[in-house]
């Protein structure tokens, strides 16, 4: 009778799975693995201005919505969808996407300004109104 001198095929599998779960580890901790998927990501598909303001429209009336319930704070407002959308628009035609060209709906070409109002009370129990707009690269609350 004859005897098998290799290795199970199970052994073989597992060992392969170990080896590749231990490169991603590896990867990912050195941040060697970022780099390599960031070729891909860089890869962002161009809208038009119409499509960005179209979707910025749509984010300001979620976000005007959101501003009417009560227990609404302005950090919500700071971190809602239309604060941290941007949009890829490639201004120049060259075919990229160049780093001036990922713009937040309040930045011009796409002039989306979306402003809310949020009221509330302060410790003392004094009316805070608080205006909440896009100004260069960043979506705050002031108050007023």
């Amino acid at each position: 009778m004859r005897r098998n001198q290799g290795l199970p095929l199970n052994t073989i599998v597992l060992a392969a799975i170990a080896v590749l779960v231990l490169v991603l580890i590896v990867g990912f901790t050195t941040g060697t693995l970022g780099e390599l998927f960031k070729g891909m990501s860089t890869q962002t598909r161009a809208v038009t201005i119409d499509t960005a303001r179209a979707e910025c429209q749509k984010l300001c009336s979620e976000l005007k919505l959101l501003s009417t319930r009560e227990s609404i704070t302005t950090d919500q407002i700071e971190n809602s969808a239309y604060a941290k959308q941007k949009f890829a628009i490639d201004l120049n035609r060259n075919g990229r996407i160049d780093s001036n060209e990922t713009l937040y709906c309040w930045q011009p070409p796409i002039n989306e300004q979306c402003v809310v109002q949020i009221i509330t009370y302060d410790q003392q129990g004094s009316l805070v109104i608080n205006e909440c707009k896009g100004k260069d690269g960043q979506y705050k609350c002031q108050r007023t």
